[in-house]
This record gives C-alpha cells, sequence and structure tokens, in this order.
C-alpha cells in the first residue's frame, strides 16, 4: 500500500478545472486578430501574437491529457475500492460474526 490518500471527487474536480482553463484560452485564442493594422509595429505586434499562439496550444493539450489522467485515477480509485470492499466482504461472510 502507498499511503497515499485519493479523493476521486477532488480529482474530478482538479480535472474540471483543467479542462475550463484550456476552453477559457481557447475561447480567448479565437479572438485574436489574424491582421494588426499598427503601422510600423505590425510586423512585431504580429509575431508576438504568433508567438503566443504557438506556445499556448502544447499547454492545452498537455493540460487535457492531465485531466484525462486525473479522471482515469479517480475512477480506478473507486473500482479498486469497491474490489477491495467486495473481497473483503467475502472474508467477514466467510469468519461470520466476530
Amino acid at each position: 500500500m502507498s499511503r497515499i490518500d485519493v479523493d476521486p471527487e477532488r480529482l474530478d474536480d482538479n480535472a474540471a478545472q483543467l479542462e475550463e482553463v484550456v476552453e477559457l484560452t481557447r475561447t480567448a485564442l479565437s479572438t485574436f486578430p489574424d491582421s494588426v493594422d499598427g503601422g510600423e509595429g505590425s510586423e512585431p505586434i504580429a509575431d508576438v501574437i504568433s508567438r503566443i499562439m504557438s506556445m499556448l496550444e502544447p499547454f492545452g493539450s498537455s493540460y487535457m491529457m492531465i485531466a484525462r489522467i486525473l479522471r482515469d485515477v479517480a475512477a480506478e480509485t473507486i473500482t479498486n475500492e469497491e474490489t477491495t470492499a467486495a473481497e473483503l466482504q467475502k472474508i467477514a461472510d466467510a469468519v461470520g460474526p466476530v
């Protein structure tokens, strides 16, 4: 046993928070302009916007993968607890009242 206390509900909440951040980021990215009219600064400004967009996408993908992992761990924790409880109940039934 690892003695790690895992709360499946909390893991689901954390996964939901990560997914919300990704959705908010994607929404924000969709509002970025396709072109910039900033005179002589147009090219550097467009470059900065492009870099921001390209850097945020890998983070979004990573956050979504982490959210899926958290949900998988939460599901397995519940399954493992149910399986353990069922096996312990079999022993309790075989032993009878103490």
